[in-house]
């Protein structure tokens, strides 16, 4: 048997070093919300358009339905989720942290969209 036969395979282990180019998430909950503000901020630009009389596209309805279907799913998980949540398994700091996540103040709202009806205008 010569050397080179009984040699074992060389292996190449990765680095132990960190990548640079690695992407690190975000918690669900906060990437949901920021989802939802995106959400928002497009069905406000629709029902602007809507109020200004103007009709929709056939990809702004497409895209409208779509929203609508996705916030229905989320809701219904989100009660789903809900039912299954037990408190009375989770510690006292857990109860805190809980606490503090619901009292925080909210992300702003986007204001209501002031509808101006053709009979408000004095000039007409």
């Amino acid at each position: 048997m010569s050397n080179d036969t009984a040699r074992i395979p060389k292996r190449i282990f990765p680095h132990s070093t960190p990548h640079k180019n690695v992407i690190t998430l975000s918690n669900v909950d906060t990437l949901l919300e920021d989802a939802l503000g995106l959400v928002e901020q497009e069905l406000l630009k629709l029902r602007i358009k809507s109020n200004k009389g103007q009709s929709l596209s056939a990809t702004e309805a497409t895209t409208l339905n779509g929203y609508i279907k996705s916030l229905v799913n989320l809701a219904r998980e989100t009660r789903e989720r809900d039912k299954h949540f037990d408190a009375s398994k989770l510690t006292d700091a857990e109860l805190v942290e809980l606490a503090k996540q619901l009292l925080a103040p909210k992300r702003e709202t986007l204001p209501a969209v002031k509808t101006e009806s053709k009979n408000d205008n004095p000039e007409s």
